[in-house]
């Protein structure tokens, strides 16, 4: 079977404002051509949510077996044995579980509000252009205008992966302080402990963490 070729949404927008600069708004239907175009090329661009989770899923996979399987969150938790680890796991995996179906409702909400801005960027600026062209557009202001959304997708998805691993250690270190009978400034501590650590692993992974976000959740709470 051929293999159909991907079309890039540069390409794709590329054309669109040639030919919306050359003939303007003068119907509908010529947008609403360029609209459906648009929105393929920007859903492949994009990649399938399916994608995208596979990926989150390996990066949460990878802070769990270490800071989890291997033990390393121990080092939060003074007193607390690798046996007791094992014995409680069950309920630290439930914890990565969750947070992996928490991240594919918001990989999907990002993805397609990403995709909607694009439009609406384009759509607004089509609109604009009187029937019969223009010779004043900056055609390349117009499509870096108009493809920022789709350019920051990834680092919003890469910047959720990190903020879901800062909740998935911070709720482990819950987790472990109360399966262990920790009270009161002890599970205080557990929660702080697990955001120290997903900080630290963060900091570790991503070279400009430090310097481009914050050191809390930046998705909500919980």
């Amino acid at each position: 079977m051929k293999q159909i070729a991907k079309v890039k949404l540069w390409d794709v927008l590329t054309q669109a404002v040639a030919d919306m600069t050359k003939h303007g708004f003068d119907s509908p239907d010529r947008l609403q051509g360029w609209i459906s175009k648009l929105r393929d090329a920007a859903t492949q661009d994009a990649g399938t949510q399916a994608q995208a989770v596979q990926r989150l899923r390996l990066s949460l996979g990878v802070l769990y077996t270490r800071w989890v399987s291997n033990g390393a969150i121990l080092k939060y938790h003074p007193g607390i044995e690798r046996t007791t680890l094992k014995v409680i796991e069950p309920r630290l995996r439930a914890v990565l579980d969750r947070r992996i179906l928490a991240s594919a409702d918001l990989i999907k909400l990002n993805r397609e509000q990403a995709i909607e801005k694009t439009l609406s960027r384009f759509s607004g600026w089509a609109t604009s252009i009187p029937s019969g062209g223009s010779k004043v557009v900056d055609r390349l202001d117009v499509k870096s205008h108009v493809a920022k959304a789709m350019r920051t997708a990834n680092y919003e998805t890469r910047r959720l992966e990190i903020d879901q691993g800062h909740k998935m250690l911070s709720n482990i270190s819950a987790v472990i302080a109360e399966q262990t009978g920790a009270r009161g400034r002890e599970f205080l501590a557990a929660l702080v402990a697990g955001y120290e650590a997903a900080v630290r692993a963060s900091a570790a992974r991503v070279p400009w963490y430090k310097e481009q976000l914050y050191s809390t959740g930046i998705w909500g709470v919980f």
